[in-house]
């Protein structure tokens, strides 16, 4: 009577590798103000392959972190669509109503990062109400009009204050008296937020304790001064009723991808009426522009409505700015808005810190940042090697300021911090914007250079509504994945020892495609090495998988690619070997496998398992 040894399916677990084992690959760079968000990277991706991120000079940051503006350009769609293009950027802004061609509305589409971020504006049906607008384009400018409105829109190169990657000028002239000194556009967006910037007479109050022994002692629309008349804080009277507009959950720059910076889209200025500041605000979902009742009651027609430098520029620094936060010496940022989540990191290694900030004139400032933990609400601490090298501050001109760090980080939120020297306390200024779902908790009385290992809520202060222009450069890895079908293998019911094929016979040499009957798929992105292992098999007493010629009771496994030599394939143990070397990102490979068997002694059903393993490319 002759034995007979059923094999069940043989399982081919997809295992992919979790952070640990990217430990001598991974590096991180983050941008972002108040936590940084930190994903797995693989490698570095610059133009210059031989750069390495830990020696990358500020300038090589900022060079490599922000879009190069050339041109701007408009073009028409079809009658009553615009588009507005800003080569060299990932912005464009479209003009008119996009759903119909036939009929100019001053509707408004702007959109940042290739479409990723886009908020839209309607226009107040009433403009249209009499008389359609007609519209046209010369000279770089579209213009519509009607007997009652005139559009202008016109682009506008990066401007000092008001943009770094270029604008919109918008023009509107009311002919006659409108129905309402309030021109109200709906606002339509699902990525962007935006956040009012109010006069500071609604935020800083005279006796306000700033901490450090300083005292507010007068409040202005734009400034604040301490009681011994030092300017404490400066919004531009065009950033009063201004908006900010903040992309939902994008924040921070991974080198090689999109800069998300602060996550700040752009701004919406305040515009003028013959002399009097027309500003925007938020009036559940309106975008209301408010022309003050005074300038409509004169009756001097047309009033024109103009901007003071841009209608909208897109802008990733805070329009305002503040020396108490610069004085304090050491900000800590906490992030409740739904919108903008705290964002946990992964494992990594920071690249850099950047600031917005400027110094008074005359005067040279030097600061440091630094990384902490954020491990709850009350506590956190500083990591390894998150302290920045020295940013020498030597101009009145506000902009960003970077210096290289290389620390390692884990799965947990982090703080993003700053210290100055004196000259930072008594002259420097950080930029920030004022939202209201963001708290600055700062602590005076630090020494210079010197973080402190720990922190706690207890000896902080609070600024509520303050979203500073800080974030962090990082090098995301690339997360590793692999799949494989079909997942299992039933050989049935087979002799009690011989020889026997995946697929169902010897393949040739080499093996070709058709030969095989699994396919690897590279499924994370990036270039990845294949291991494999096996187990004893299972069922009854079992058998014992070997590398050698298999005897009683045991078992051998060869795994072979196509296009390779099957006599030269991997003879499988129960540690990992290498199948696959440098599988390309979404690459496929195609493999099979022979099993022998040796005569078992009581012949049972048997299950085995191969474990495939993706690895980091070395």
């Amino acid at each position: 009577m002759r034995n007979w040894l059923k094999w069940l399916p043989i399982p081919i677990i997809v295992f992919l590798l979790t952070a640990a084992l990217l430990v001598s690959q991974f590096q991180f760079k983050a941008n972002f103000t108040g936590i940084i968000a930190i994903a797995l990277a693989e490698t570095l991706d610059t133009s210059d392959p031989t750069l390495d991120i830990k020696q990358l000079t500020p300038q090589q940051i900022k060079e490599a972190a922000l879009d190069t503006f050339t041109t701007s350009n408009i073009t028409q769609k079809s009658v009553g669509q615009y588009e507005l293009y800003y080569a060299g950027t990932k912005a464009k802004i479209e003009i008119g109503d996009q759903s119909k061609s036939t009929v100019f509305k001053p509707d408004l589409i702007i959109s940042q990062w290739n479409g990723e971020a886009s908020f839209k504006l309607i226009a107040p049906t009433d403009i249209n109400e009499k008389q359609q607008l007609s519209s046209s384009l010369s000279n770089d400018k579209v213009t519509a009009l009607n007997g009652d409105w005139q559009f202008e829109y016109k682009a506008t190169e990066p401007k000092e204050g008001f943009n770094e990657f270029g604008g919109l000028d918008i023009i509107i002239t009311a002919k006659i008296p409108p129905k309402s000194n309030r021109i109200e556009f709906t606002y339509d967006s699902s990525t962007v937020t935006p956040y009012l910037q109010p006069p500071f007479t609604e935020e800083w109050t005279t006796g306000q304790d700033l901490g450090d022994k300083r005292i507010v002692g007068k409040v202005t629309e734009t400034d604040v001064y301490d009681e011994e008349d030092n300017l404490i804080a400066h919004r531009p009277a065009y950033a009063v009723g201004s908006l900010a507009f903040y992309a939902n959950g994008k924040t921070n720059y991974e080198i090689g991808k999109v800069n998300y910076a602060t996550g700040q889209v752009g701004i919406l200025y305040a515009m003028k009426c013959n002399g009097q500041w027309c500003r925007w605000s938020v009036d559940k979902d309106k975008i209301v522009l408010t022309i003050p009742q005074e300038v409509i009651d004169k009756g001097d027609y047309p009033l024109v409505i103009q901007p003071v430098g841009d209608t909208f520029g897109y802008t990733t620094l805070g329009a305002s700015e503040s020396n108490v936060l610069a004085s304090t010496t050491k900000m800590l940022y906490n992030c409740t808005n739904t919108n903008l989540p705290i964002y946990t990191g992964a494992v990594g290694t920071g690249s850099s810190m950047t600031v917005g900030g400027r110094t008074t004139a005359g005067h040279t400032a030097h600061v440091e940042m630094a990384l902490y933990t954020n491990p709850s609400s009350t506590y956190g601490t500083l990591v390894d090697n998150s302290q920045t090298s020295e940013i020498t501050i030597d101009t009145a001109v506000k902009g960003w300021w970077s210096a290289n760090n290389s620390p390692t980080t884990a799965a947990v939120p982090y703080f993003l911090t700053i210290e100055g020297d004196a000259n930072w306390s008594n002259y420097g200024y950080m930029a920030y914007t004022s939202n209201t779902n963001y708290v600055c908790d700062y602590r005076p009385s630090i020494t210079y250079k010197t973080f402190p290992a720990n922190w706690t809520t207890s000896i902080y202060t609070q600024m509520n509504s303050v979203l500073m222009s800080i974030y962090v450069t990082y090098t995301e890895a690339a997360s590793l994945g692999i799949t494989n079908d079909p997942s299992t293998k039933d050989f049935g019911t087979v002799a009690n020892s011989g020889t026997f094929y995946a697929k169902g016979s010897a393949p040739s040499n080499p093996v070709s495609d058709n030969e095989c009957t699994f396919t690897i798929t590279e499924t994370g992105g990036s270039i990845c090495d294949i291991d494999v292992k096996g187990a004893n098999s299972t069922g009854g007493a079992g058998m014992t998988l070997t590398s050698s010629a298999p005897g009683a009771n045991e078992f051998r496994i060869t795994v072979y690619c196509s296009g390779t030599n099957p006599a030269s394939g991997v003879v499988v143990t129960t540690s990992d070997q290498e199948l696959k070397d440098s599988l390309a990102a979404s690459a496929t490979i195609k493999w099979d496998f022979k099993l022998e068997l040796g005569a078992a002694t009581v012949p049972e059903q048997q299950s085995t398992t191969l474990t495939l393993t993706a690895r980091t490319h070395s």
